[in-house]
C-alpha cells in the first residue's frame, strides 16, 4: 500500500477512474466496515456491483466457513429464513447479503468463510446433517455437535471442535456417506486456522489466523475475492491488510478501500461511532508525510463601523 486516496461523495466515474489507477488484476480488493451502519450498504453494494462486472465473483466474509456455507445455500435457494441463522438476521446486514443475492441472478457469486465460526450457524448445519441419524457409532460425535447451542461460549466450541479434530478420522469413511458433499464443510470447519489459534474472539491471534485463511486460497481464487472485514482489523498497526500481504507472491497487491464514519451507531454500540481516529493512523502509516489540515482565510470584513470587533470571517478548510 504506497499510497492514500481519500473521497466524499463517491460517484461512479471518479471511483472507476481511481479503481482503474491501481493494478486491479493482480489486487486483493478489501472493503472495510463498520458492521450495521446502514448508510454505506448502498455504497458498498454499487462498488460490490462494479467490481462484478470485471471479474470479481467470490465474497470473502468475516465469518467461518458454516456462515459461508448457509449464505450460499440460501444462493441457491432464495430461502430467506436462513439468513436468521447469520449475522444478516440484523436488519442493515441484511440488506448488504440481499442485495448481494440479487446480484446473483446476473453475476456468478459465491461465500468463503475466512473467520472463527460464530455458535448459531454451526448449530443450524449440525442440527440439519445430524440431528435425525441413526448410527452408534457416530453417537458420540452428534452428541458433541448438538450440544453447541447460539448461546455457547466460544471456548467451549473450541473444546468440542478440537475434540472431533483429534478423532473424527476413526469415523472418516461413515461421516463421507453420511454428509456426501458437505463433508467437505465439515472439515473445513473443524480445521478452522482461527479457532486453532485462539477462542474465535478478539484478539492479535486471530488475525493471524484470518490472514492464514485467506493466503491458503489459491492465487487465481484470490484475484478473483473481495474481502468484505471490519475497518478496525486494517488501520492498527500491523494490521490485517499486511499479514496477507506478507505472504503473497507474484508481487500481488492488497486494495483497501475504507469507509469514514462520524457520529453514526449500530447494534453492537450504544455510543455514537467514529472512524476518524483508526482512518488517520492508518494514513499516517502509510504516508510519508503526514496528514495535514490548513485553514486560509477567504473574506475578512467589518460588520460594523461603531464595533470593529463584531466582524464576519469566512474560512477555507483544506485537508492536505
Amino acid at each position: 500500500m504506497i499510497s492514500v486516496h481519500g473521497q466524499s461523495k463517491i460517484n461512479t466515474p471518479s471511483f472507476e477512474e481511481l479503481v482503474n489507477s491501481f493494478n486491479i488484476d493482480n489486487s486483493l480488493i478489501i472493503i472495510g466496515e463498520a458492521h450495521e451502519i446502514k448508510g454505506t450498504y448502498s455504497t458498498q453494494l454499487d462498488i460490490i456491483s462494479h467490481l462484478m462486472q470485471k471479474g470479481r465473483s467470490t465474497i470473502l466474509i468475516e465469518g467461518g466457513n458454516s456462515e459461508a456455507a448457509i449464505l450460499n445455500e440460501y444462493l441457491q435457494t432464495k430461502n430467506i429464513e436462513l439468513l436468521n441463522y447469520t449475522r444478516a438476521r440484523g436488519k442493515n446486514y441484511r440488506k448488504l447479503i440481499t442485495g448481494i443475492e440479487e446480484l446473483s441472478n446476473e453475476y456468478t457469486v459465491k461465500f468463503v468463510g475466512v473467520d472463527f465460526e460464530r455458535p448459531v450457524c454451526l448449530e443450524y448445519l449440525f442440527k440439519k446433517w445430524f440431528l435425525n441419524i441413526e448410527n452408534s457409532n457416530l453417537d458420540k460425535i452428534k452428541n458433541e455437535l448438538l450440544s453447541i447451542s447460539p448461546n455457547s461460549k466460544e471456548k467451549n466450541i473450541k473444546k468440542i471442535l478440537v475434540k472431533i479434530k483429534e478423532s473424527y478420522q476413526d469415523y472418516k469413511s461413515e461421516l463421507t456417506e453420511l454428509l456426501g458433499d458437505d463433508f467437505r464443510i465439515f472439515e473445513d470447519i473443524i480445521n478452522n486456522l482461527v479457532f486453532q489459534s485462539d477462542r474465535g474472539i478478539s484478539s492479535k491471534r486471530r488475525d493471524t489466523g484470518v490472514a492464514n485463511n485467506v493466503t491458503a486460497l489459491e492465487t487465481k481464487e484470490l484475484k478473483e475475492s473481495i474481502l468484505i472485514f471490519g475497518s478496525n482489523h486494517l488501520t492498527h498497526k500491523n494490521h490485517l491488510g499486511s499479514k496477507i500481504g506478507k505472504s503473497f507472491k507474484d508481487d500481488m497487491e492488497i486494495l483497501p478501500i475504507l469507509f469514514s464514519y462520524k457520529n453514526c451507531t449500530n447494534y453492537q454500540k450504544n455510543s455514537q461511532y467514529s472512524s476518524s481516529t483508526p482512518l488517520i493512523n492508518y494514513m499516517k502509516d502509510n504516508l510519508e508525510d503526514d496528514p495535514k489540515i490548513s485553514f486560509s482565510i477567504e473574506k475578512n470584513e467589518v460588520l460594523s463601523p461603531h464595533e470593529r470587533s463584531n466582524r464576519f470571517i469566512l474560512v477555507s478548510l483544506k485537508n492536505l
